[in-house]
């Protein structure tokens, strides 16, 4: 195989002062049109094999810039607030955009006479909502919550529907996830499309005795683009809710057993502390007032716990008084 000579000073300088588009970057096929903008710098070869063959492999860092707070916010969370993060061919997350971007990659440097393939092994945030949001991302269970927050939007983008086991969605021979205070648990994810829900519904329960989080989805088929920013708010919430159920498991709190009525349950002392842990996230992270999101869910989940006007404020004054 012959030694590549690459240009690649001369190629990045050009390259640094060009930004590649990239329309439908997470492969979700929504009305609305959707796109990034990426900045590419080559990092050097990698010789692999493709088609039974070795061959030389260009490698590259992607440089998000911003594109639109929606797509900005997006990218955040899929980074999990990380400023860098290195990816391999195994990468999931990332499978669509690199592989458009690689794309037009390989017909730019056609016009150098170059014909070997690319591959990313690097992606940067370099987006406003980096810079402002990645401070926040310093305590571990609300590190752990974008984790499982990504995964989920990960599958939701592509999927639409139906039912998923996550990590093993991403790689059969991952299980379990095995971060932190969730070592060996799985997520189990439904995804469904109804015209019965306005915009989207979630929902999410811990079955501790299986090692189990469960997050289900419902969503409007004609769900509009401003609606995805509220659904990973309230992803944020419901994950971070069921993560503190599992500290509180841990710590031994007890749980009533089968409350008689529906304030009983969401006052027990185990549920108002989880729903502040959640609605505590998302306030920082959507940069929303705290008591307006407690409020918010409480009247458009109303057919869910069935609370009188004032029981629900009764509930609602607990959550928010301490928080």
């Amino acid at each position: 195989m012959e030694q590549l000579e690459l240009p690649i000073e001369r190629l990045n300088q050009f390259l640094s002062q060009h930004e590649f588009r990239v329309d439908n970057p997470m492969g979700y096929n929504d009305p609305t049109e959707m796109f990034v903008n990426v900045k590419v710098k080559l990092t050097g070869t990698k010789e692999m094999t493709r088609i039974g063959d070795k061959t030389t492999f260009i490698t590259y860092t992607l440089m998000f810039q911003n594109s639109n707070p929606l797509m900005d916010k997006l990218i955040n969370m899929l980074m999990m607030g990380n400023k860098e993060q290195e990816i391999n061919s195994r990468d999931t997350t990332f499978y669509v955009l690199t592989n458009r971007l690689g794309n037009q990659l390989e017909s730019f440097l056609l016009y150098w006479g170059i014909e070997n393939p690319v591959i990313c092994t690097k992606i940067i945030d370099d987006t406003n909502s980096n810079l402002t949001e990645s401070a926040e991302m310093n305590n571990e269970l609300d590190l752990l919550t974008k984790k499982l927050v990504s995964d989920i939007l990960g599958v939701f983008l592509k999927e639409k529907q139906g039912n998923f086991v996550l990590p093993e969605y991403f790689d059969e021979e991952e299980m379990v996830y095995t971060q932190s205070i969730i070592n060996g648990f799985t997520l189990e994810l439904n995804l469904e499309v109804s015209d019965d829900v306005e915009d989207f519904e979630i929902e999410g329960d811990l079955y501790y005795g299986d090692d189990l989080i469960s997050v289900g989805i419902i969503i409007n088929p004609d769900m509009s683009e401003d609606s995805l920013e509220d659904l990973i708010g309230e992803l944020i919430e419901t994950v971070r809710h069921e993560i503190e159920h599992i500290v509180q498991n841990d710590n031994g709190m007890e749980q009533i057993d089968e409350p008689n009525e529906s304030e009983e349950y969401y006052s027990q002392i185990k549920e108002i502390e989880a729903q502040r842990a959640g609605f505590k996230l998302r306030s920082e992270e959507k940069k929303t007032d705290f008591e307006t999101l407690v409020r918010n869910w409480f009247n458009k989940y109303q057919h869910k716990h069935s609370l009188t006007t004032e029981q629900k404020e009764r509930v609602i004054q607990k959550v928010i008084s301490e928080k």
